[in-house]
């Protein structure tokens, strides 16, 4: 928690972000919206040290409503991005 996975400063885009959760391999990070609230915001990123690995990183983040077993349910929708819409500059 507010760590990358090896320890060290949470780093986006060159940015220390003092809370966060530093996560490696397949995780699935579950929130309980409390009761009232319509909404969920968060944001999502590779930090400076996983960048800088030597094998690369890839990444896919999925957002849920509900616990995700199985193949998707039928109200899901998949939401296409530009790069450029991820604040990314440059060949990616």
């Amino acid at each position: 928690m507010n760590k990358s996975v090896a320890g060290n400063k949470l780093i986006v885009d060159g940015k220390v972000f003092e809370n966060g959760i530093g996560t490696h391999a397949t995780s699935i990070i579950e929130y309980d919206i409390p009761e009232g609230y319509d909404t969920f915001s968060s944001m999502a990123g590779l930090d400076q040290e996983c960048i800088e690995h030597a094998e690369g990183a890839t990444v896919k983040f999925h957002v849920f409503s509900q616990y995700p077993t199985g193949s998707p349910s039928s109200d899901s929708i998949q939401v296409n991005l530009k790069f450029e819409q991820l604040g990314f500059k440059g060949k990616v």
